[in-house]
């Protein structure tokens, strides 16, 4: 393993591959909050917890109680997995966009072994690995561990056409997909293991000659979650308004998903990871991030009674859903969501797996949120280790950091 050393002080550490960018016992003694009172972190019992509090007062922080200041280095505090704490430095854009793509995939491959059961019939959340126990019965035996599915290849088939284009390209992107189904593109191995129904069904229009932004199901059975579990890279890549994201994500919905309800959860997707990428703090309490991008959405349809009614009337976004793991548009966004109010990347992804059902859909489309809050460094490392199709998704990863960098070097 290689060397290891505390990002703060730069002193030699032990190394660690789960926490690559933790911060030395030294180091952690001088956190404080943001108006400099020193704090110290506890585990709340012997099983694990967390507590952050005043080390004058003892009294205890409420609000970002993870978020600390050493040396002016914005950090994240958290119950570290066999106990104690652990500090790491909140990742930068550049950590996060790297983390959001790399997370989804993750989430993607680590559901494979899992689909199709019944939560009651999963491993428990310590057992839930890419290699599940050898007791249990996986799911597309065969595929080797660590390889993403159609969720994955979609969202990268997306990514290359919005990097290649320069923009939305349904024509363009609508090709890729076929290339994908008839070729193996974006897929690991070039073997396509796993085609949604609908999906199916709109590349064989496709095929037959039929406009990429027509061939997409309109029926209330067209509400899968083929089009929500692929469109992250477009809020990633995209540089627009949200009025023009929004259109942007409605639009690639269409090409495979056009019932009216698929798009918004697109656009609301799609805010929502906007809206947490512009998030500084970096906060995993999500409830505000979420209703701005409801309220956003909400002002960008306040002309449109169609999709307004949609979207109150069927996706009801101030609600609370029971999350259920389900191929359900409405289901899958709402289980990613509830699996990403837990704190951390592994929490988040391992939650969205133990709803059971379509669990690499649901696991990729929460962990692409998951790896935007917490960056790729705090993806365990085993995890990346194990994640195949390297030489397929690292150019695509540089080339969309590139971009990122060269639009704020534009903006100042």
């Amino acid at each position: 393993m290689e060397k290891q050393f505390c990002p703060i002080c730069g002193i030699e550490v032990p190394p660690n591959s789960r926490y690559s960018h933790y911060v030395c016992q030294s180091c952690a003694t001088k956190a404080c909050d943001e108006d400099s009172r020193p704090l110290k972190f506890f585990n709340t019992d012997l099983s694990g917890g967390f507590v952050a509090k005043n080390a004058e007062t003892s009294e205890t922080k409420v609000v970002d109680p993870h978020i600390c200041y050493i040396e002016d280095v914005r950090c994240w505090a958290d119950e570290a997995r066999m106990g104690g704490i652990v500090i790491q430095p909140c990742p930068d854009q550049k950590e996060r966009i790297a983390g959001a793509l790399v997370g989804l995939l993750i989430g993607d491959a680590l559901g494979v072994p899992y689909e199709f059961h019944a939560a009651s019939e999963l491993p428990s959340f310590a057992e839930i690995e890419f290699e599940p126990p050898a007791w249990f019965r996986r799911s597309h035996q065969g595929v080797p561990t660590g390889t993403w599915s159609d969720d994955g290849a979609q969202a990268l088939v997306l990514l290359d056409s919005l990097l290649t284009r320069g923009k939305f390209d349904a024509a363009h992107f609508a090709k890729g997909l076929i290339a994908w189904q008839d070729n193996g593109f974006m897929a690991v191995d070039n073997y396509v293991f796993d085609v949604g129904i609908q999906t199916s069904k709109a590349i064989w229009h496709l095929k037959q000659g039929v406009s990429p932004l027509e061939a997409g199901g309109t029926d209330e059975y067209s509400n899968g979650n083929g089009s929500l579990m692929r469109v992250l890279p477009l809020a990633l890549w995209h540089q627009g308004t949200n009025a023009e994201l929004v259109r942007d994500a409605e639009l690639q919905s269409r090409v495979t998903h056009a019932h009216p309800r698929a798009q918004i959860c697109c656009a609301l997707y799609c805010l929502w990871a906007r809206r947490s990428l512009q998030n500084a703090d970096n906060s995993w309490d999500s409830d505000s991030i979420w209703e701005y991008a409801v309220e956003t959405l909400r002002s960008i349809y306040l002309d449109d009674s169609i999709k307004t009614a949609e979207l109150e009337f069927q996706i009801r976004p101030d609600d609370l859903h029971a999350p259920g793991g389900s191929g359900y548009v409405v289901d899958s966004l709402f289980s990613a969501k509830w699996a990403c109010g837990n704190d951390n990347y592994e929490k988040a992804v391992k939650a969205a797996i133990s709803l059971g059902n379509d669990t690499d859909t649901t696991a990729c489309i929460a962990g692409g949120v998951a790896g935007l809050k917490s960056g790729i460094n705090q993806i365990p490392e085993r995890w990346r280790a194990q994640l195949r199709g390297r030489e397929i998704y690292e150019p695509l990863l540089e080339k969309l950091l590139k971009h990122s960098a060269e639009i704020q070097f534009k903006q100042g």
